[in-house]
């Protein structure tokens, strides 16, 4: 078994984690150590016990928002998804219909292309948007 010493809110603390693990255990630290000093710095002196009651709920709520989040950005991931195979479809259908000679084909490829156009337009603002959610 691996050991780390990690300080948070300026009281150091030894604790145990699996070998390998001592470096990402000594960032969980730090990181917990910055919520905690912030809180301090915001609600001034208050007991050991209160200040990491607070700064796990910070941190919960962190992670929270996050999970929120990814489950919006999964969700638009997956419409995206169902859009993307509805235009290959209709690309499909558009080819067979323009494959056809004279004024017949000419129509459908003219109808093709406008419609391709609003569909790809479509799609790039839904990865516009998919990627503001990312970030």
């Amino acid at each position: 078994m691996g050991q780390v010493s990690v300080t948070i809110g300026g009281r150091t603390y030894r604790i145990v984690c699996d070998d390998g693990e001592e470096n990402h255990v000594a960032e969980l630290g730090e990181f917990l150590d910055r919520r905690v000093t912030e809180l301090m710095r915001v609600v001034g002196p208050v007991g050991e016990a209160l200040l990491l009651a607070l700064a796990g709920l910070v941190v919960t709520d962190e992670l929270w928002e996050c999970r929120h989040a990814l489950d919006e950005a999964q969700r638009a991931r997956d419409q995206f998804a169902r859009e993307l195979m509805e235009t290959r479809r209709e690309m499909e259908e558009i080819r067979l219909m323009t494959g056809r000679g004279g004024k017949e084909g000419a129509f459908a490829r003219a109808v093709a292309e406008e419609e391709m156009a609003v569909r790809i337009e479509r799609l790039a603002e839904q990865i516009e948007t998919l990627a503001e959610r990312l970030e």
